[in-house]
């Protein structure tokens, strides 16, 4: 099985990871944990954020599974749905806000145009503090898991 991980060091990000460590996968799953940021930073802060990327893979690693990050100078939507593309991902992990409909309609939603555009399935996974501010948690958040 291949997931794409999308993140983007939020805490909707961070409940998605938890997920897919905390969640039963075929043996030899991989992981690809893509983080999209804008295309006017510098090669310094790709740097950073690729940088901030490998506790995430670490803390996937340690969880038994396959994984590799990839940092993209570009639009979100069309980077997800391009690298699941790409990579012949099987299933889309990504954070969710919940937003109402009409915050949705006037904000938009990353999730909402990511399942339209899709080319697998797509887990979305809706942050809940009362479940997720837990020591494994914040160990997870630090790389510690």
């Amino acid at each position: 099985m291949k997931i794409l991980l999308a993140f983007n060091g939020s805490r909707l990000s961070e409940a998605a990871l938890r997920t897919v460590i905390t969640q039963r996968r075929p043996e030899r799953t991989e992981v690809k944990v893509l983080k999209v940021i804008p295309l006017d930073v510098t090669e310094e802060e790709v740097r950073q954020a690729q940088g901030s990327l490998d506790l995430t893979v670490q803390a996937l690693r340690t969880a038994g599974f396959r994984a590799e990050s990839t940092v993209l100078k570009d639009i979100v939507i069309e980077s997800i749905v391009g690298v699941a593309e790409e990579w012949d991902a099987d299933l889309i992990v990504l954070g969710w806000h919940g937003r109402t409909t009409v915050k949705r309609f006037l904000f938009g939603s990353v999730a909402t145009a990511v399942i339209h555009a899709a080319p697998c399935s797509v887990e979305l996974v809706r942050f809940r503090p009362e479940r997720w501010e837990s020591e494994a948690c914040r160990l997870a958040e630090r790389g510690e898991s």
